[in-house]
């Protein structure tokens, strides 16, 4: 159901000249969180407030001639709800103290203003006497936003439009009161609807503004066609996944509910399956039966998935050694201490990725596509423990990271001799 906005200035300053009055309650509700001041010395007592020192703060301090009667207290922010049987009203007010003579006032100025009513909606904001269209934000923070403050808890929506909604049934986890109020409105008939058949978690979905909850989808024609499965309370997915599967499953040229049935009884979801297929179409496997809907699903699919791991780690293992041959004549080098080894194969680096404890197994994608290349660098005394790894620009010109064991700085020695190796390597470009 679609809201009507009111953009006219007369409409919305009379609907804010013409609100509901706050209650005493309220009133009282916004106290309890200034403190109350008491100054005191041995001939006089000035208590700032008549309220119950029980339900807030009390703060105790001297009385003398230059004792401080107004002191600075932060203001609050506070949200009435009121309704009738046509008219939803939220109004956010500034909540201050004044002091005279030590003597607390209390003032509230209306900041914020939202109305519903006949499914249309006002929202504004007061600056002084002037009423404008939109809300603003004000608080203590900068990231403080119009109706994040504290709600007045005792208001009833049972007499209003929204008297047939169970918000007790919906996970109220807002940041903003008033957009939570206006989405249950906008969408009151189809939330009523699935908490009437039994489709809480949808009409939970709808409240909150899950992404699953697509209301350009979910109109009151789909609800009365989608009314027998609404009543089993399925998951907020369920439409979206049951369309993903009728794709797949003309994809494979069968029907929606084989596969539906199928993906229940091995207990498998939509996207494992779908990699299954990729994974299949990767191998140029045949659509037949025993690898579609093998009786052992989860084994084949292990199966498949093993196959395809091989072949990748061929693949890279292969265009591995193709660098290695092609960088290893001007990168292996023995200089000032120190053996540089360019590795042989993925299976090496994924070792010294091991001994040394830290991420060199992620770099074997960016070898590979020579974006970048990896120096093992080792002691001419024990040139088959790891010691250290280099990482150099595919150029040979950059340095880009030298670390040992957990990536600790390298010695002082190393860092020369590395320099002096990368020194020696653009000699030999040069030549």
């Amino acid at each position: 159901m679609s809201l009507q906005l009111i953009t006219d200035h007369d409409k919305i300053s009379a609907a804010v000249k013409n609100r509901f009055k706050i209650t005493k309650g309220f009133k009282e509700f916004t106290s309890k969180y200034f403190p109350i001041y008491i100054w005191e010395n041995k001939n006089k007592k000035i208590v700032s407030s008549t309220r119950n020192p029980k339900d807030c703060v009390t703060i105790r301090k001297r009385l003398a001639k230059n004792s401080n009667l107004s002191p600075y207290v932060p203001y609050e922010r506070a949200t009435y709800v009121r309704t009738s049987r046509r008219r939803i009203e939220l109004q956010e007010y500034k909540v201050y103290l004044t002091f005279i003579d030590g003597i607390e006032h209390i003032n509230l100025e209306l900041v914020n203003f939202m109305k519903l009513e006949n499914n249309t909606l006002i929202r504004c904001h007061c600056f002084g006497n002037e009423i404008i269209a939109g809300f603003t934000s004000f608080g203590p923070s900068m990231y403080s936003s119009a109706f994040s403050s504290m709600v007045y808890p005792n208001y009833s929506m049972e007499n209003s439009e929204l008297k047939y909604i169970s918000f007790d049934d919906i996970y109220s986890n807002f940041t903003n009161f008033a957009k939570f109020i206006e989405r249950i409105y906008k969408y009151r008939y189809e939330i009523e609807f699935c908490q009437k058949v039994g489709a809480i978690k949808f009409a939970d979905a709808i409240a909150s503004g899950n992404p699953n909850a697509d209301m350009r989808i979910i109109t009151k024609k789909w609800l009365r066609t989608h009314k027998y499965i609404l009543k089993k309370n399925p998951e907020t997915n369920y439409f979206s996944i049951q369309n993903e599967i009728k794709s797949l499953a003309d994809q494979l040229r069968v029907k929606a509910s084989k596969l539906s049935n199928y993906l229940s009884k091995h207990d498998s979801s939509i996207e494992i399956y779908r990699k299954h297929v990729e994974n299949l179409i990767k191998l140029n496997y045949p659509f037949e039966k025993k690898y579609l809907f093998p009786s052992n699903f989860k084994e084949v699919r292990q199966e498949i998935e093993t196959i395809i791991q091989d072949l990748e780690f061929e693949s890279e293992n292969s265009k591995f050694l193709e660098i290695s041959k092609e960088f290893s004549p001007t990168c292996n080098k023995t200089l000032s201490g120190y053996t540089f080894l360019v590795p042989t194969s993925t299976a090496c680096v994924i070792r010294e990725g091991i001994e040394l404890n830290n991420c060199l197994k992620s770099y074997i994608t960016k070898i590979v596509s020579k974006k970048s290349l990896i120096i093992f660098v080792r002691s001419i005394h024990e040139p088959g423990k790891s010691l250290y790894a280099l990482e150099i620009s595919p150029d040979l010109h950059e340095i880009r990271q030298f670390h040992g064991v957990n990536n600790s700085t390298p010695s002082e020695k190393a860092r020369k001799a590395v320099d002096r190796y990368i020194k020696s390597l653009e000699k030999f470009i040069a030549a």
